[in-house]
């Protein structure tokens, strides 16, 4: 699904936050882009990632970030199985290997690559 973005000279322009969406928008090396859209998503963790270039994209299901939100939902009152169903998805920085943005998210898409603008 990351064939395209990850380890591919692809840099972060844009990440908009919606009520049930992250919506991340990736630079490729030929100026397309490509749009990320993670949906039903719990939380995001981003560490001034607009403008880096993207290395590794990790899907797994669980984090220590996961974690966090998981017992926050439990100290609500809320029941941890409600999140069966999602998974952190890690954007590494291509250069040092640091996490530059984390999602905790149920679905994710990836659109189509159009002529870039920026």
């Amino acid at each position: 699904m990351f064939n395209k973005i990850a380890n591919n000279e692809s840099q972060m322009q844009n990440i908009n936050l919606k009520k049930e969406s992250v919506i991340v928008n990736v630079k490729l090396w030929n100026n397309k882009e490509v749009i990320i859209e993670f949906k039903d998503y719990l939380g995001v963790m981003d560490k001034n990632s607009i403008g880096y270039e993207i290395g590794d994209i990790i899907t797994s299901r669980n984090s220590t970030f996961k974690e966090a939100i998981v017992q926050n939902i439990i100290d609500g009152g809320g029941d941890e199985s409600e999140l069966n169903d999602y998974n952190s998805i890690k954007i590494y920085d291509a250069w040092n290997e640091m996490i530059i943005l984390e999602v905790i998210a149920k679905y994710i898409m990836v659109y189509e690559e159009t002529d870039c603008v920026f």
